[in-house]
């Protein structure tokens, strides 16, 4: 009797811990972090930076980059580059707009430096995409 009513305790502690586990993984993402989110995918086209990010949410920069990244998986700046190239290759896509006017739609002030983050996350130039 006395190893069943043992094996039932260590029973119940494992699927305690377990549940325990499960319900920290499954942490919620913040109201403030949702909204940033939300923001990035709206505005990305902004001349946007991480200090006018952290000035608009009265929050430090490295707290906002920290828990952004805790909760989105990246960095603040790395989720607005995607969103950024995600509208470029739409764009490069759907549109006759040059890559010049692809790249000042899409946030960049800079055609040299959209062609070159193009490039180094797509592997092609934006041109050599668009002929794809």
């Amino acid at each position: 009797m006395l190893n069943y009513e043992a094996s039932s305790l260590l029973t119940s502690i494992c699927y305690c811990l377990l549940e325990a586990v499960y319900h920290e993984q499954k942490e919620t993402t913040p109201p403030v972090i949702s909204k940033i989110k939300e923001y990035l995918t709206e505005n990305y086209a902004d001349d946007l930076t991480l200090e006018r990010l952290s000035q608009s949410f009265f929050l430090s920069k490295s707290y906002l980059q920290k828990q952004f990244k805790k909760y989105i998986g990246i960095s603040p700046w790395d989720y607005l580059l995607q969103l950024r190239m995600t509208e470029g290759k739409r764009l490069l896509r759907t549109s006759d707009f040059s890559v010049h006017e692809i790249a000042w739609r899409v946030g960049f002030n800079d055609v040299s430096y959209f062609v070159q983050v193009f490039r180094n996350l797509e592997k092609i130039t934006p041109l050599q995409y668009r002929m794809l």
